[in-house]
């Protein structure tokens, strides 16, 4: 990553200073949290139906004066009806669009995505720029422009976490988000960038942003081990990961924006197959086990 003048920064030192910005009263209060998990639980014991309780949680959400924790809300009360009742245990069944579509695209589309904003979360798997075809995001959060999409403002890549998967491929996705990132900010000129890894039921969060001439950072700002069932949805809303989810949507909107709409086609981009021939192409299932990355 260091060759495409990106810094990635060890996520305990850095990350704090990111998302410890908002005051208390935008987080969740205990009454709110008791209220959500009451919810969750009566779900999971069958004394209420999925539908009823999306419809408890999105009347919370409505009274809710924090927009973004209403916004984690409103994805609880989706993955309400999308997340199956029990785990599925073998992963190696689980495909790429299926955790896109019946898992994490419930909670993300409300989180970091906002019709009313003119933000959208895609999942194309396809360029941003015709121009450049050599990385193909999973997904694309971008802005609306009457009837098209505009520029880019985040990145995401997906893993399913099974079998398949090896450090080696997760760090390429890291290293991918990377690049994507800080194309994006010299081209559209944004303020930050967004980005989220999917790695089976790990999901982490990033932020990208250029400090100075030739030289990017990439923090890592949020981690959850995600809820694979309904039966352990309860154990991934704590007040914590509640109140993490939330902070995660704050430092989304008041980072990630075109500080001018100006397109900067002239941004000088290092061809990733430069970057690629940099890398081995071998790796040891196990190495680098003591870490994510």
């Amino acid at each position: 990553m260091a060759a495409a003048n990106v810094l990635f920064l060890a996520p305990d030192d850095h990350k704090l200073k990111i998302l410890d910005t908002q005051e208390n009263e935008e987080l969740f209060n205990d009454d709110e949290f008791i209220n959500v998990t009451r919810i969750i639980i009566e779900v999971v014991e069958k004394t209420k139906t999925s539908r009823m309780a999306k419809l408890e949680l999105l009347t919370l959400a409505a009274s809710m004066e924090g927009g973004n924790k209403a916004s984690v809300v409103e994805g609880v009360a989706n993955l309400l009806t999308k997340l199956p009742r029990v785990e599925i245990l073998n992963m190696d069944k689980l495909g790429e669009v299926e955790l896109q579509t019946a898992y994490y695209d419930a909670l993300l589309s409300e989180l970091i995505a906002d019709q009313d904003r003119n933000v959208a979360l895609r999942w194309p798997n396809k360029s941003i720029d015709e121009e450049q075809t050599d990385i193909r995001p999973d997904a694309i959060i971008s802005t609306t422009m009457q009837h098209d999409f505009g520029h880019p403002v985040g990145f995401g890549q997906v893993k399913p976490g099974n079998s398949s998967t090896t450090k080696h491929s997760v760090s390429l996705d890291i290293l991918r988000l990377g690049i994507t990132s800080k194309r994006a900010i010299d081209k559209w000129k944004l303020n930050s960038c967004f980005g989220f890894m999917i790695n089976g039921f790990d999901l982490t969060f990033f932020i990208t942003k250029k400090q100075h001439e030739n030289c990017y950072t990439m923090l890592e700002i949020a981690q959850f081990t995600y809820a694979s069932s309904l039966s352990n949805l309860h154990s991934f809303l704590s007040m914590m990961n509640l109140n993490k989810l939330t902070k995660v949507g704050r430092c989304f909107w008041n980072e990630c924006y075109a500080t001018h709409a100006t397109q900067d086609n002239d941004a000088g981009d290092v061809p990733v197959s430069d970057i690629y021939a940099l890398i081995s192409r071998t790796c040891h299932r196990t190495l680098g086990a003591s870490s994510r990355y």
